[in-house]
């Protein structure tokens, strides 16, 4: 049968119990806990970068929608559609496409039932370089071209742009270190805007490159039919908090090794009282009675020592009474033998 486990060992466990567990958890949780305050900071900022360059987009689209709708209102473009005939390229219609923003670089003129009429392009040195190369696409935008005095549809203003026409500036102002925007034409799901890495990882909200983690939070615009996602490293902003998370951690693992450390020499101090207690205890079983305790002090224990003296006190002084008593009763016993023995000669020699 295994011996069980000593009292202060079992002081001991109850300390690891009570106290090292609950602090090891308190230390993983605020581990994980200071990872995702990381992570929330960062997504409540990229939805914040978001919504100001949605604002900013919105803001920008509606004034070149506006120039934009300016050419379908043109004289000559409403009479050819209204007609259903090309005609010459109206000089009017060249001269506003030439004072557009240099972001838009094309327009194509379409009757209702998709027939080209017209197309005017910027010339190529306004392009991009990612754009010719075949890298990046160009946003199409159709605009309906309707009647001004009907109100009826004519036709379709298609408008060939590049991303970073809709940012204000041409550039992306972002509100992290290392944050990035894709920006990717709704019908199509093409990337509109450069990119170091893959537009298809910007699919997920989050994602690995670079031997780093990445989260990425996405608007879907309709005019223009745009999906705009920003994206950011989670490393360099989890990772100040995880330091100090560990920092943490440390000073509590020493903490607890300090307290255990103290429990265990104050468990050893209090059971050794009750060692002494249990050894004096298993003298007096084998018949020393003249064993005695060292009171410690007035506690539980002290009183408890107490009282052990007193009893073996007692108990000696009854076992001394007691043998007083037997030795008594044997000389009485061999007095009254005696006398019987010595009764009989002297009963028949008076006979």
């Amino acid at each position: 049968m295994p011996r069980p486990p000593s009292f202060r060992t079992r002081i001991l466990l109850v300390v690891f119990a009570v106290a090292v567990i609950p602090l090891a958890m308190l230390g993983l949780w605020l581990t994980r806990a200071a990872a995702r305050s990381g992570e929330e900071f960062v997504r409540s900022r990229l939805d914040e970068s978001l919504n100001q360059t949605v604002v900013a987009v919105t803001s920008r689209w509606v004034r070149l929608r506006s120039a934009l709708l300016f050419l379908a209102e043109e004289p000559g473009v409403q009479d050819a559609l209204r007609a259903g005939a090309v005609t010459t390229l109206p000089a009017s219609l060249v001269q506003r496409f030439d004072a557009l923003d240099p972001s838009v670089s094309a327009i194509v003129v379409r009757d209702s039932v998709g027939h080209e009429y017209w197309t005017l392009e910027q010339p190529s040195p306004r392009g991009s370089l990612l754009q010719e190369m075949g890298f990046l696409s160009l946003l199409a935008v159709p605009l309906e071209v309707r009647d001004r005095s009907s109100g009826s549809l004519l036709g379709t203003l298609e408008v060939r742009m590049s991303g970073a026409g809709l940012l204000p500036g041409g550039r992306f102002a972002p509100t992290l270190s290392g944050q990035l925007l894709g920006l990717f034409d709704s019908s199509t799901g093409a990337p509109v805007l450069p990119l170091p890495f893959d537009p298809s990882l910007l699919s997920a909200e989050e994602f690995g490159w670079a031997g780093q983690r990445w989260i990425a939070d996405s608007r879907t615009l309709l005019d223009p039919p745009v999906r705009m996602v920003a994206a950011a490293p989670l490393t360099p902003f989890v990772e100040p908090f995880e330091r100090a998370a560990r920092r943490g951690s440390v000073l509590l693992f020493a903490v607890t090794l300090t307290g255990l450390a103290l429990a265990a020499l104050l468990a050893t101090r209090l059971t050794r009282s009750l060692a002494r207690l249990s050894s004096a205890a298993e003298a007096v079983s084998h018949g020393n009675l003249h064993h005695h305790v060292e009171v410690p002090g007035d506690d539980e224990v002290g009183r408890l020592a107490r009282a052990f003296n007193t009893m073996t006190e007692s108990l000696r002084r009854t076992l001394d009474e007691l043998s007083s008593r037997e030795s008594l009763a044997a000389v009485g016993q061999f007095a009254a033998s005696l006398a019987h023995e010595i009764r009989n000669p002297l009963s028949a020699i008076r006979i």
